[in-house]
């Protein structure tokens, strides 16, 4: 048999090898633009998602808080006291008249609404003071309403602590389901709207009085806090002749030097 009719297996199979060697290099090939792709992708994902936290949800955890609160005197007489060695003008109330209270403005101005879910009153000081420790001050006045309050009470114990104030039902007959929520006991501050609370102290011993009122509220999931400045006032157990109690007070003209 001549040499050049012998089939030799290792040139056909050599041949057959260097076909396949370039369709497996194709294969990685496609294999690794596919791979790349689907990085690219998942990248793009994820950029996205980061993005859309930043831009949606982590502002609303990391903005800043814009609440405040004030008080005002409403109270129809005044007096002067002396609290440690310091002369201090408070408001003064006497059983059978109108209760101690005050009025809180709150306001809302973040992006959101908050939800107010309890109002405590902290006693910072009290003490038992006598008729013959006041100076009546008939010559300063309060002022009166100016928009309808929510209408809250609580009542004083003549120590430090901290009483729960409550919602006054049987006085926000006005108010509907929108702003106070009953069944949970909650009351709702629309985002750039503000609210006036009327709070109603009843106090039973004579004293001085000095408390400070607290709003815990949600915004976005969280709990906070913010207080009034400390509000003074007196209470005095007022004798059952009008006259009498009249006659203990002494005004004394403050003159200016």
């Amino acid at each position: 048999m001549s040499e050049d009719k012998i089939i030799k297996f290792p040139d056909y199979t050599g041949a057959g090898n260097f076909k396949n060697t370039s369709d497996n290099k194709k294969n990685r090939k496609n294999k690794s633009v596919l791979r790349s792709f689907m990085k690219w992708i998942i990248a793009l994902i994820i950029t996205a998602c980061i993005t859309a936290y930043i831009t949606t949800t982590l502002p609303h955890y990391l903005s800043p808080m814009y609440t405040d609160i004030s008080i005002q005197n409403i109270g129809l007489d005044f007096c002067q006291i002396q609290i440690d060695s310091k002369d201090k003008v408070c408001e003064m109330y006497s059983s059978g008249s109108i209760p101690p209270r005050t009025e809180i403005y709150l306001d809302n101005n973040n992006d959101s609404f908050i939800r107010i879910t309890d109002i405590c009153v902290n006693v910072i000081d009290y003490a038992y003071i006598t008729e013959e420790d006041i100076i009546y001050r008939p010559d300063i006045g309060g002022s009166g309403d100016i928009e309808p309050p929510i209408y809250l009470k609580t009542k004083i114990e003549p120590h430090v602590g901290t009483m729960k104030a409550e919602i006054d039902w049987d006085l926000n007959l006005e108010y509907g389901k929108d702003t106070i929520n009953e069944s949970d006991s909650y009351i709702e501050i629309a985002q750039k709207t503000s609210d006036k609370f009327f709070l109603t102290m009843n106090t039973n011993k004579q004293g001085y009085y000095s408390i400070e009122v607290e709003f815990r509220y949600k915004y976005h999931g969280k709990m906070h806090t913010i207080k009034t400045e400390t509000i003074d006032y007196i209470y005095i157990e007022k004798p059952e002749n009008d006259t009498q109690l009249e006659s203990l007070y002494k005004f004394t003209p403050v003159h200016k030097s």
